[in-house]
C-alpha cells in the first residue's frame, strides 16, 4: 500500500523525503514539490467522503491547513507542512506574551470560520495546532463533524462534559477545548497576561456549553490584550 502511495506521489511531481511521526491513525510522509514542503496523510482505507465535503466547505477559512485529496482510492490527503506544533513549543521553548496571544487569536479565527459553516472542529489540542512564523493553523481535519452529532475522533483528555454525558459535540465544545489549551499556555507564561488567559479559560470551560463565549467574543478580548501590549 505505502509503495503504491509513494509511486503515485512521485508520478504527480512530488519527491518523498521521509516518513514522519503521526497520531497513529495514519502514516505521514514529508514530501516536496517545487521547493515547498508538504505532508501527505495516508489512511489504511478509502477516504472519508464526509471529511472531503467538510473540507470543501472550510476551504476559505483562515488558519486551517485544509488538505487536498489527491486520490480517493488510495486515500491520500496533502496539506502544507508546518515545522512545529503548539505542543512542541510548550514542551521546549515556552511562549512569550505576543506569541501566545497571536497563537490564541489564530485559533479563534479558525474556529469562528468553521462554526460559521455549521461545523465543529471537535479535536482541538496542542498537538493539532501547527505553528509557522508565529501563526497557528489547525492541522487535523478528520474530526470535523456537524453539531449535535457523535464525532469520529476526539481526544478524551480534551473532551467536553457534553461528550462524556451525551456522546455528542456542539460548536461550543470547541470553545471548551480552547479553554483547556489556554490553561496549558498560561502555565508557560510568566507575565501579566497569564491571569487574563486563565480568566478566559474559566469562562470557556463552563459545564453548560451554552454559557461559553463564542470564538468571536474571545477573539475580541485577545485583540484588546494585543493592543495593550503594543
Amino acid at each position: 500500500m505505502l509503495q503504491k502511495v509513494i509511486s503515485y506521489l512521485e508520478s504527480s511531481g512530488y519527491r518523498v523525503l521521509k516518513e514522519i511521526a503521526g497520531s497513529g491513525k495514519y502514516r505521514l510522509l514529508l514530501i516536496e514539490r517545487a521547493g515547498r514542503k508538504y505532508v501527505a496523510r495516508v489512511a489504511s482505507e478509502a477516504g472519508d467522503l464526509f471529511e472531503m465535503q467538510y473540507c470543501k466547505e472550510i476551504s476559505s477559512c483562515p488558519n486551517v491547513a485544509v488538505p487536498e485529496f489527491l486520490d480517493e482510492n488510495l486515500s491520500i490527503a496533502v496539506r502544507k507542512y508546518l515545522p512545529k506544533t503548539l505542543r512542541d513549543l510548550l514542551d521546549t521553548s515556552g511562549l512569550d506574551d505576543v506569541e501566545a496571544l497571536n497563537i490564541a487569536l489564530s485559533i479563534c479565527r479558525a474556529l469562528e470560520c468553521i462554526h460559521s459553516k455549521d461545523l465543529v472542529y471537535t479535536d482541538l489540542k496542542p498537538e493539532n495546532v501547527g505553528i509557522e512564523n508565529g501563526q497557528a493553523f489547525l492541522i487535523d481535519t478528520d474530526s470535523i463533524t456537524r453539531p449535535f452529532s457523535r464525532p469520529r475522533f476526539i481526544t478524551l483528555d480534551y473532551a467536553p462534559p457534553e461528550y462524556h454525558e451525551w456522546g455528542i459535540v456542539v460548536k461550543e465544545s470547541d470553545l471548551y477545548q480552547l479553554g483547556l489549551v489556554l490553561i496549558e499556555m498560561s502555565r508557560h507564561i510568566t507575565s501579566c497576561i497569564r491571569s487574563e488567559l486563565q480568566s478566559l479559560a474559566s469562562m470557556l470551560t463552563k459545564r453548560n456549553p451554552f454559557d461559553r463565549p463564542s470564538a468571536r467574543v474571545v477573539a475580541s478580548r485577545i485583540e484588546l490584550l494585543i493592543e495593550r501590549l503594543s
